[in-house]
């Protein structure tokens, strides 16, 4: 169980629109942050930005492919922010 310290955090995260729009995208499928930047039609460093701080929160994971870096909304209710067994089996 997260702590009310970690929760905070997660919540303060979240006050920023543009990440908001990142993990409604992201909670539909597990996207390239190339389609990302196109989807919401922002520039790549501010998507790359904004991501970052989502991975640091624990709530989005990314992992290489070739060139493309490819995105996961994680569920932030479960301890330790890693993909649970049924993300990792369809997404991963």
């Amino acid at each position: 169980m997260r702590t009310i310290a970690e929760l905070a955090e997660i919540f303060k995260i979240l006050g920023e629109p543009t990440r908001v729009r990142i993990l409604q995208a992201l909670s539909v499928e597990e996207l390239c942050v190339c389609d990302l930047y196109s989807a919401l039609d922002l520039p790549q460093p501010k998507v790359s930005r904004h991501l970052a701080a989502l991975r640091d929160a624990g709530v989005v994971a990314v992992r290489r492919e070739g060139t493309c870096v490819r995105c996961l909304r994680l569920d932030v209710s479960r301890d330790g922010g890693e993909p649970s067994s049924d993300e990792r089996e369809h997404r991963w």
